[in-house]
């Protein structure tokens, strides 16, 4: 065997094990989405997203973003194993009991994750994801650089997405609580609450927070709302929707998986499983989108 076909056979293994771990993120991102009905839209992919262009921003190579954005994408893996109850509920409102067990949900990701050796670097990253610059997080109390920074940006869009999008239990449940029929009402009725998670975020910049991080972050953030602004809401087959429109409606398979949220900007990546779905029936053929 020349060193030509060697190569060509290290590089065809290389590529099956890269979609080996790709797939595997997709089952594993698939499970975490299930459990997380308590959100107004999907709490990973929003956190994953935002920590990936807050990645590229701050000027990490291609592998450390996608170990930035894998990590956030799957960071509450730990949480698969937790009652309903306790998913539901705002770390504020946890008894010491419940917050002790919801402080163990990093390391169970972590335990979960190191079983495979392609997830050793994401796996101690989202171990990290709660730790604090001022030691105040957990579960192992690291400060400032002992922080990794992908773990640090994930902090910033995790905390944002928690006090922005997570719902009481009582009023989680229902498909599309508030009816999008145009950009400017839909920013009108989060208003508060973008409000609320911004103003944390500015206050705990520099103390809990990396102060870079907390710029960056409401900069896109900032900048996405003002976008949204200039935007109709129209109802468009699945098969012309384009990046960088945003849904206007929740869409959920009947067994209750959500496929896209209401304010989730599309990807190109979202696109195959938005029309994979519709043939299947499993979503209507035309959605309602801003673009």
């Amino acid at each position: 065997m020349d060193t030509r076909e060697l190569k060509n056979i290290i590089d065809n293994l290389n590529n099956k094990l890269a979609e080996s771990i790709y797939q595997t993120i997709q089952v594993l991102s698939a499970i975490v989405s299930m459990n997380e009905k308590f959100y107004i839209g999907s709490h990973s992919r929003f956190t994953a997203e935002k920590s990936r262009l807050v990645a590229k921003a701050l000027g990490m190579d291609d592998t450390e973003a996608f170990e930035t954005e894998t990590a956030a994408l799957l960071h509450d893996i730990g949480k698969i194993r937790f009652s309903e109850h306790l998913n539901s509920l705002s770390s504020n409102d946890m008894s010491d009991g419940e917050f002790f067990q919801y402080q163990m949900h990093p390391e169970l990701g972590r335990q979960l994750l190191e079983i495979h050796s392609g997830f050793d670097s994401i796996s101690e990253i989202i171990y990290q994801h709660h730790e604090k610059l001022d030691g105040s997080g957990f579960p192992g109390n690291l400060r400032r650089d002992s922080i990794s920074p992908a773990a640090r940006i994930i902090a910033v869009a995790d905390s944002y997405h928690n006090l922005y999008a997570k719902q009481k239990k009582n009023n989680a449940g229902g498909k599309n609580p508030i009816q999008v029929t145009s950009s400017g009402a839909y920013l009108e009725s989060t208003d508060s609450r973008f409000a609320g998670a911004m103003n944390y975020l500015n206050s705990k910049r520099g103390i809990l927070f990396e102060s870079k991080i907390v710029d960056i972050f409401s900069d896109i953030i900032m900048a996405e709302r003002k976008n949204m602004g200039k935007m109709v809401v129209v109802r468009v087959p699945v098969n012309s929707v384009k990046p960088g429109m945003i849904m206007a409606e929740d869409y959920y398979t009947t067994f209750g998986l959500l496929i896209a949220a209401r304010g989730e900007e599309i990807s190109s990546e979202m696109l195959p499983p938005l029309v994979r779905f519709a043939e299947l029936g499993e979503i209507p053929h035309r959605v309602l989108v801003m673009k």
